[in-house]
């Protein structure tokens, strides 16, 4: 054989591999077990401005009640969540105060069979809230946390609350009108979408709360990769400290480095996490509301180190006089989820008590 026919031989093998490889990297990604539908990734990048509230708070899916046991699964990222949601937004900015309401099963499936959309947030939180971060200015009632909402068209069109964890219900008027969501509702049944079906009761020996929607025919997924923070240790050292002619580093054994001016402590480790501290105000006793705590930390994260686009509110709770917020990523609307929120915030009335950032955001 000629060297040249070699060449091309060997030039036809090689396609040949590449092409097996495609074929099997293909067959190992999408022909596991279940309906996996492989959709368009999208660059995460950082965000440099600070967010608005209610892009944290955005439900984490919606389910769009069609008529007819029609419903449509609507998660984040998509045009039709953002439709709906846009619509939702109106309707439940108006929303004032809601009253306790005796309903049975056989009555939320009945208003679920109407026109309608179900929400369902990360983060369970008190009605006078939600209405500081949809309208800007708290309401009324201190109705008990929640993060599943059902705002029906039915003949009665209401807004209905859960008590988070409890099968209680609230119930407040449409002030608004439907505000075009019936149109949103009307123009997803009339396009392709991905159909959303309620658990039973009990699944595999488990008992499944009322109301949990999945979709029908699995969720688009999109294989993504993990890169570090795009922040480095010393950019976030100077933007902590005004003066760092004053502040002392420490190299740990551990590969880890401590910034301190004696009243505050940075801990960069070697994976990239970084915590900061600052010691208490002993006149902090009552903590401060989470509208207080959110404004404080929107700031505090653009200036020290800055928020990532998908971020969304997930955990927060109140521990002596302090408000504990977390924060995870979202990746082509579905959730990066973690053993601890990858952003956490401690806050005081007095400012920041301590900030861990350990955020490995995803890329296409």
């Amino acid at each position: 054989m000629t060297g040249h026919n070699r060449i091309s031989a060997l030039s036809l093998l090689l396609v040949v591999l590449m092409a097996l490889s495609v074929a099997f990297s293909a067959m190992l990604w999408f022909g596991m077990d279940g309906p996996m539908i492989a959709s368009r990734p999208a660059l995460k990048v950082q965000v440099k401005d600070q967010p608005d509230p209610v892009q944290l708070l955005l439900p984490r899916q919606m389910v769009a009640h069609l008529g007819r046991d029609v419903d449509a699964l609507l998660l984040p990222g998509d045009r039709r969540y953002t439709d709906a949601w846009n619509a939702a937004h109106r309707i439940l900015s108006h929303v004032e105060t809601a009253d306790d309401a005796a309903l049975s099963a056989e009555e939320l499936e009945a208003l679920r069979s109407d026109p309608g959309l179900e929400l369902t947030f990360d983060a369970a939180v008190p009605l006078s809230e939600w209405l500081w971060a949809w309208r800007g200015y708290a309401g009324p009632q201190e109705w008990p946390p929640t993060r599943h909402i059902l705002i029906t068209l039915g003949p009665s069109p209401q807004v209905l609350l859960q008590a988070d964890g409890e099968t209680r219900w609230a119930m407040a008027p449409l002030r608004a009108g439907d505000s075009g969501l019936n149109a949103v509702l009307q123009a997803i049944g009339a396009e392709p979408h991905h159909p959303a079906v309620q658990l039973p009761p009990r699944v595999g020996g488990f008992d499944v709360a009322s109301g949990l929607y999945v979709p029908a025919s699995g969720y688009p997924v999109s294989a993504a990769h993990l890169i570090p923070d795009p922040l480095k240790p010393d950019v976030l050292a100077r933007s902590l400290f005004a003066d760092m002619a004053v502040v002392r580093r420490i190299a740990e054994r551990d590969g880890a480095d401590i910034y301190t001016d004696g009243a505050r402590w940075l801990r960069v480790y070697a994976t990239g996490q970084s915590e900061y501290s600052a010691a208490p105000d002993a006149d902090d006793t009552a903590a401060p509301t989470l509208s207080e705590a959110l404004d404080r930390t929107l700031e505090f994260v653009s200036t020290h180190g800055g928020w990532l686009v998908g971020s969304s509110l997930v955990d927060e709770r109140v521990d002596g006089g302090a408000y504990h917020l977390g924060f995870a990523l979202r990746f082509n609307g579905l959730p990066l989820v973690q053993s601890r929120p990858p952003l956490q915030v401690a806050v005081t009335r007095q400012g920041v008590l301590a900030y861990s950032r350990s955020l490995t955001p995803p890329q296409g």
